[in-house]
């Protein structure tokens, strides 16, 4: 079904970190965008239909030039519906960053405030230890909702930015999670929202955002998470994808597919495909079918096999689904897949 096509090369390994991988699909100019995370950068690649003019920019993360380079935790290619073309969004160990690709200028930097850790004393003789303080505020899961940005926080908050052709403004968060957020996706055909944490909780949003429409608990530690024709894809740790319907909270399949950590979910809307990949080296394909008054179904279509490689991340080129873009850990490149030609009889 898929065969490998051509890989394109980017100027520095890719990191460790899962979900490192983000592409957006600019109809109107036929162009591809794609951001893959390293450890202390993050590559823009862009091309045109026929892959004739590759040009990749360079985000070094860094608060100041003589500053040491942060660690980038993931990236994301979004796009608000007043702007023409997506922003960037960069989360790293310290900040959290909003680029406008065109200009590579930073829209918006957010920065938690770190207490001061409080002075020795060097008279107390009691054994009490002094209050631990948080160096690092991991944020994690990145969607956006209309004009609205949503970053996952390592409290459980969820970060609000508010986006119009001309400015980017911070909003109050949303709570809802009492553990650190490990993923978010949003599905603009059905205008659904979901968010999960670390403790395997899912929550639905409704459209507006105000409230949970749905909270699922799943009982498992959550590595991946997509929405697909009204359905939240969970990925977990030990190599599962369990979906549950948003509106009921049911859980209505549940697929063995790799025998290691899922790294990544994507989906395709206009052909209802499913990627999944793992760490175990595989990419799958499944298509679902959730049409009444069939059952609903998962189909396995194809599966792609990197060897003595681990996937970090794996995105497909639209939303058809005729292609996908994979990275894998310390590999400065992206391997592309699409759909092979039938040969004629």
């Amino acid at each position: 079904m898929f065969e490998f096509s051509n890989y394109v090369d980017i100027s520095s390994s890719v990191g460790a970190f899962t979900n490192n991988v983000s592409v957006y699909y600019y109809e109107p100019k036929f162009t591809t965008f794609v951001a893959v995370c390293a450890k202390n950068q993050v590559n823009l690649v862009q091309w045109d239909a026929k892959m004739g003019h590759i040009k990749t920019d360079i985000y070094q993360i860094r608060e100041k030039d003589d500053d040491a380079p942060e660690i980038v935790i993931q990236a994301k290619l979004v796009a608000p519906t007043d702007r023409n073309l997506p922003v960037l969004v960069i989360t790293t160990l310290l900040h959290v960053r909003i680029y406008d690709i065109k200009t590579q200028k930073v829209l918006l930097s957010i920065m938690p405030e770190t207490p001061k850790p409080l002075p020795l004393n060097d008279d107390d003789d009691s054994d009490e230890l002094p209050p631990v303080i948080e160096l690092y505020h991991i944020s994690r899961g990145i969607t956006c909702v209309d004009n609205t940005i949503l970053i996952g926080k390592h409290n459980g908050a969820i970060t609000v930015v508010q986006c119009s052709d001309t400015n980017v403004a911070l909003k109050n968060p949303l709570t809802a999670h009492d553990y650190p957020i490990v993923a978010l996706a949003t599905c603009a055909y059905d205008h659904i929202t979901v968010s999960a944490d670390v403790n395997g909780s899912v929550n639905v949003w409704s459209r507006n955002l105000q409230k949970v429409t749905k909270r699922i608990s799943t009982g498992l530690c959550i590595s991946a998470l997509n929405i697909l024709r009204k359905h939240a894809l969970c990925g977990t740790f030990q190599g599962q994808i369990l979906l549950f319907s948003v509106q009921t909270g049911e859980l209505v399949a549940e697929v063995t597919a790799h025998s290691r950590e899922v790294s990544a979910i994507s989906v395709a809307p206009e052909s209802a495909y499913m990627l999944t990949a793992s760490y175990d080296g595989t990419i799958c394909i499944w298509k679902l079918h959730t049409r009444r008054p069939e059952a609903f179904n998962v189909e396995f279509r194809h599966c792609e096999k990197l060897e003595n490689q681990m996937i970090t991340g794996a995105h497909f080129l639209n939303g058809r689904g005729n292609g996908f873009a994979a990275t894998t850990y310390d590999y400065a490149r992206i391997a592309i897949f699409r759909i092979g030609r039938k040969l004629a009889a």
